[in-house]
């Protein structure tokens, strides 16, 4: 995972070559979020990563590695520097975070750098520095669900495994009234199934759940959330039936543009990125023009053995490519999100208001060439979308302002634009009840500047709409 966020993969060992598969992958590259780290535990990759300028954090959780779902909530912030006897510490940043792990990869301890000011503050000689914690932390529990049978959002009774270890014992040691299982959507607000009953199996405990489980088609498993009967959290993820954490992961590498002998030719490359074989496949060569996003054609893409390739091409017939994106898609991949679909600020979905201009000349850095920007205190840009959750692109630079986030008329906060560059992601929503939103962007002030600018959205949309 790089500094930025971004996935790379190598078919060829460690030294490399790597390839790009997926990118954009924090909530936001907005407040310089970096330091990403990544680790595995049975059947799930995770990583906690840092929001430099807003002094927060992030934590995400991915099946294969390529597609990556965030998680609501801080892993840390200054309310987590306290001590068993009560003893809290003020640290104004946190950065670079680390993770111990134990022998089956669950997370045990994190470590974190520290500092009581702003950087620009520390000076030699003086009361400052820098200080390293490593704070121990809640290891997740072993849970499985019982039945191989498919879980659908109707199911309503799920009965579920929870393993007893050294210094665990879960037919004495749990509350089962505090257990919530499920989504976690739904379970780290509190909601989900409840225990109704349990039965022991050796040393190991079998609580049947039962109410709404939230499932959604994000969900690739289910968490348990509660607490001992002594007070202490209990977390636990276990994979859903019908999940495999080997399964076939086709990416598609960003496409080329080649021109020989006055023929304009589109190329790129799927490759398996997952451990086992894929099925056959379909290819969808896309084309974005100012009118919109076109099929250009479709190739059969055959199994592929992990890591394995296969090179994709059509001829283009479009002479105008300047104002043309291209990229290829995946149809009927089934992964943890559907597919980003990514409209220009011209779209018909975009509403501005206020005094925005056009950059003077055409720009290949900018998204379809283009992107809008104003400097005036309150002029909004509204982004309208069906689906469950969307992004704004724009640039990110030392002397921008900043935006006032508004979702479905809301205000959920303020976001600095500074640390970037052009076409990044300034904003993610959280996931939303599928249906119809309004993402609103209006310009406020940072460091004494008002200049925004927005390049384009995109809203995520099932999957299985790509046939």
């Amino acid at each position: 995972m790089t500094k930025g966020g971004d996935i790379a993969v190598s078919n060829s060992g460690i030294l490399g070559p790597y390839n790009l598969v997926s990118i954009h992958n924090y909530t936001r590259n907005s407040g310089y979020a970096e330091d990403p780290v990544v680790w595995r535990s049975r059947h799930q990759y995770h990583s906690i990563y840092n929001h430099a300028q807003d002094r927060k954090s992030g934590y995400m959780r991915s099946l294969d590695g390529v597609h990556w779902k965030n998680e609501e909530g801080l892993p840390y912030d200054a309310s987590s520097t306290y001590y068993t006897d009560g003893t809290k510490n003020e640290w104004y940043k946190f950065e670079r975070p680390k993770i111990l792990q134990d022998d089956i990869g669950r997370a045990t301890h994190l470590s974190l750098a520290l500092l009581d000011t702003a950087k620009s503050s520390d000076k030699g000689n003086d009361i400052h520095s820098s200080k390293n914690m490593i704070s121990p932390l809640v290891v997740e529990r072993l849970i499985t669900i019982v039945s191989e049978e498919p879980i659908t959002a109707e199911t309503k009774r799920i009965a579920v495994r929870i393993e007893a270890e050294e210094g665990f014992n879960p037919q004495s040691d749990l509350d089962l009234d505090s257990l919530r299982f499920g989504s976690d959507s739904l379970v780290n607000l509190g909601q989900g199934c409840r225990a109704v009953s349990s039965s022991a199996d050796g040393k190991d405990l079998v609580v049947q759940f039962e109410g709404d489980n939230g499932l959604n088609r994000f969900d690739y498993d289910f968490k348990l959330l509660g607490q001992t009967r002594s007070g202490d959290l209990v977390i636990g993820y276990t994979l859903l039936p019908g999940h495999s954490a080997t399964a076939a992961t086709l990416v598609a590498l960003p496409v080329q543009l080649t021109k020989a002998d006055g023929v304009m030719r589109l190329e790129g490359v799927i490759e398996n990125v997952g451990l086992e074989d894929s099925e056959p496949m379909i290819a969808l060569l896309m084309e974005h023009s100012p009118t919109g996003w076109e099929e250009v054609e479709r190739i059969s893409i055959p199994a592929l053995k992990p890591y394995e390739n296969r090179k994709v091409s059509t001829t283009i017939d479009n002479p105008n490519t300047v104002d043309c994106e291209y990229e290829i898609r995946v149809a009927g991949q089934k992964t943890c999100e559907g597919f980003w679909r990514r409209v220009d600020d011209t779209d018909d979905s975009v509403e501005f208001s206020g005094n925005w201009s056009s950059h003077p000349k055409s720009n290949p850095q900018y998204y379809m060439n283009n992107e809008r920007i104003t400097e005036t205190v309150g002029d909004s840009v509204t982004f309208t979308f069906i689906g469950s959750k969307a992004r704004a692109y724009g640039t990110l630079a030392n002397e921008m302002g900043s935006f006032d986030v508004y979702l479905d008329g809301e205000f959920v906060e303020s976001i600095r634009l500074s640390w970037g560059g052009p076409n990044s992601k300034l904003y993610q929503t959280e996931v939303l009840p599928e249906g119809k939103h309004t993402l609103e962007l209006r310009a406020a002030v940072y460091q004494k500047s008002s200049k925004v600018a927005i390049d384009a959205f995109s809203f995520e949309s099932p999957a299985n709409e790509l046939k």
